[in-house]
């Protein structure tokens, strides 16, 4: 192809040639699953080319590594489509198998202030899911979400259970026996005896002690004398 330049003053530049590969591009790529999570890598990715890749689920990934988590077990395919700088495309089949399911791991940590508790099953993990949920259940109380808080009737032991469910309809199940104790009762103030009950302020009854004590040595030291 030959490309010659024309200036805003209508002056033509040199004519140049340049070569263009309109050969479609190489394809290569590889699909590695662990559980129903795959990911799909591109071979040799060349820089300014466009990578997609076209499933048989109907779902469509971009780009030179992509992750995705299939609906079930079984076998599937998937197309790489490689486009070029000019727009020339090639493509490449391939299948894959998912074979094994993983089941999600319940984590769960606690705190309690007597008898409210607040359960966080967030650090709970799954190796090939992107969404979990979770069943929480206690004395007759009984809800969903990573975070769960409850105050519990009164104080004795008690049973927690969790169910943590993936997409895959995998369960994992958590128990946690727990004792509570109510909170103590407030401790009484001590009571006031009656002479000081008297006088509110203290101050003066202080005062007035003391007058009458040197009043009573100095009448001894008269006597004395």
């Amino acid at each position: 192809m030959y490309i010659q330049a024309q200036d805003s003053e209508g002056y033509w530049g040199t004519i140049t040639a340049h070569s263009i590969d309109t050969n479609p591009p190489s394809v290569a790529g590889n699909i590695n699953c662990s559980g129903a999570k795959c990911q799909f890598n591109v071979e040799n990715a060349e820089s300014g080319f466009d990578y997609k890749w076209q499933l048989s689920t109907g779902d469509m990934l971009e780009g030179e590594s992509a992750t995705y988590v299939l609906p079930a077990l079984g076998s599937y395919s998937a197309s790489l489509v490689v486009t070029n700088s000019i727009g020339v495309s090639n493509s490449l089949a391939m299948d894959f198998d998912v074979t094994e399911l993983f089941a999600p791991e319940a984590v769960v940590s606690h705190l309690c202030n007597y008898l409210a508790c607040e359960f966080d099953a967030s650090g709970s993990t799954d190796v090939d899911s992107d969404t979990l949920t979770y069943a929480w259940k206690v004395e007759d109380s009984s809800a969903n979400g990573e975070l769960f808080t409850h105050t519990f009737s009164q104080a004795g032991s008690y049973k927690v259970e969790l169910v943590v469910t993936d997409e895959h309809e995998q369960e994992a199940r958590y128990e946690l026996d727990l004792k509570v104790e109510a909170e103590p009762d407030p401790v009484p103030l001590p009571e006031v005896i009656d002479d000081v009950k008297k006088d509110s302020s203290g101050s003066n009854s202080l005062f007035g002690l003391l007058v009458i004590t040197l009043g009573a040595f100095i009448r001894r030291a008269r006597v004395k004398h």
